[in-house]
């Protein structure tokens, strides 16, 4: 006859061989979810970066602009 010892010691186990198999579903079923979010994120970053480079090269060109044209950019504030 089982003991309460011994019902206590098969109830950890069982316990833990759930949380184990819960886990190892859940990661399963996470991973592609990951692996997309790092991809949207190298794309934004990407994205960015193209953005910030357009603004930089529009920002040049219309200080060429106001210089050539003879505009003060603080006088515009």
């Amino acid at each position: 006859m089982l003991t309460k010892t011994d019902l206590s010691q098969i109830s950890g186990i069982v316990t833990e061989a759930i949380d184990n198999r819960v886990t190892v579903i859940i990661e399963k079923q996470l991973k592609p979810i990951i692996k997309d979010i790092y991809k949207i994120k190298k794309d934004l970053k990407l994205v960015t970066n193209y953005f910030d480079k357009k603004y930089i090269n529009h920002d040049i060109r219309i200080t060429q602009l106001e210089k050539h044209v003879g505009i003060n950019s603080s006088q515009l504030a």
